[in-house]
């Protein structure tokens, strides 16, 4: 049986596969492929890889994006 917190990603994602490319992930945030690409070359995008892809896990990407929201628009210019 699934946690609170897996159903409500389950729920938010849908039917997306477990992992999607860089294509469809630079898409999904909003983003060109190449500053995806950046982001991961620096280590700041969870990413996994399969062979010699680099393929991105949407819940993972989700919690990437949750856990650096900038809340009330105090951007000090610091970001985690």
């Amino acid at each position: 049986m699934a946690d609170g917190i897996t159903k409500r990603v389950d729920d938010t994602l849908g039917n997306l596969p477990m992992l999607i490319s860089a294509t469809k992930a630079a898409e999904r945030l909003g983003i060109s492929a190449r500053h995806l690409w950046n982001l991961t070359k620096a280590g700041d995008v969870p990413c996994n890889r399969v062979g010699r892809r680099v393929m991105y896990s949407p819940a993972l990407l989700q919690a990437w994006v949750n856990s650096s929201a900038i809340i009330g628009g105090n951007d000090d210019g610091k970001h985690s």
